[in-house]
This record gives structure tokens, C-alpha cells and sequence, in this order.
């Protein structure tokens, strides 16, 4: 999936940019750094359109990892279907967490 537009906000961002080397927010576009600044100045940019759907699986894992794999795969594409454009895992999923 190619992403045509990504606004990230409220970070401690360093660019390499001289005029402005530290800010919270920028705007890519087409994979380039189109503005950077507040993070008022990019949701002004963006026009309103900063909606992204997420979804975040907290499953149960066996010990059988190609089993885990396969559960977490149906997740994310039922995650999908729904409309969620980024998809978060729990950490250790292939596995039982504790042994």
C-alpha cells in the first residue's frame, strides 16, 4: 500500500531543513516532505482530511507459530475489510508470551 498522503503531529521532530531544524508536525506527500511546522499549520494543510481508521488485535497465542501467524493474518485482513489502514499487532505474537 502506498500511502499519497501522511500528516504526522505532536512530535518531536528533527529535520534537516535550515530554516526550521526542530518541529512537532509534517506533511508528506508522494513520499516527500511537502511542509513541516505546528501542528495547526499541517492540519491546515491536510484540509480537513485527517481521518485514518486503525485497528489494534489483541489475540491468544499458542505455541505453534505458523498456527499464531496464520490467526493473526485473518485478523488483519478482516481488520482490512473494515476499512483500518494501519493495522498494530500485540507484541510476541508468534508465541506464548511467557514459557
Amino acid at each position: 500500500m502506498i500511502i499519497e498522503e501522511l500528516a504526522i503531529l505532536n512530535g518531536n521532530i528533527i529535520t534537516m531543513d535550515s530554516k526550521i531544524s526542530k518541529c512537532k508536525a509534517v506533511f508528506v506527500k508522494n513520499g516527500r516532505i511537502e511542509r513541516n511546522g505546528s501542528d495547526e499549520n499541517i492540519k491546515k494543510k491536510m484540509g480537513g482530511k485527517m481521518k485514518v481508521r486503525s485497528a489494534l488485535i489483541q489475540m491468544s497465542c499458542s505455541e505453534n507459530r505458523e498456527e499464531n501467524m496464520l490467526k493473526a493474518t485473518r485478523m488483519i485482513e478482516e481488520a482490512a475489510e473494515k476499512g483500518a489502514k494501519i493495522v498494530c499487532l500485540q507484541e510476541l505474537f508468534g508465541s506464548i508470551y511467557f514459557a
